[in-house]
């Protein structure tokens, strides 16, 4: 959404007694850059304010991104092309218990069996000559 310059500035500068808050004119033409995914004014204010009475320290403009994106409706989010699942290009990371993490196909599907208990045999594993 179009935000005015002096809106998204004056958001911002809510956030300015927060410890890290950035000094560089860049940094903070960043978060004001983050807050323009929001859908509305009320949105913008909304976030900023509980980026103010909640955090410690001021947010990266990755951190409002996050937020602003998990408030968003489900129906207005989108994902780049593909299934949803196995998307070209980006990669989809499974947790295991035991904090390793498995990118490929044959991974998640030895994730899934170690999880239950059962032996996998990696199948570029099966080709070796």
């Amino acid at each position: 959404m179009n935000f005015s310059k002096a809106f998204l500035t004056a958001q911002i500068a809510r956030l300015s007694g927060l410890p890290g808050f950035p000094k560089e004119a860049a940094a903070i033409n960043e978060l004001c850059r983050a807050l323009t995914k929001c859908e509305s004014e009320k949105q913008v204010k909304e976030i900023v304010t509980d980026f103010a009475q909640g955090n410690e320290f001021s947010p990266t403009p990755a951190e409002v991104r996050k937020v602003i994106f998990a408030r968003l409706d489900p129906s207005k989010k989108i994902l780049p092309e593909g299934c949803g699942k196995c998307i070209n290009g980006w990669r989809s990371y499974e947790r295991l218990d035991r904090d390793i993490y498995k990118t490929s196909q044959n991974d998640v599907a030895e994730a899934k069996a170690l999880r239950e208990g059962k032996e996998f045999t990696r199948a570029d594993e099966m080709v070796k000559n």
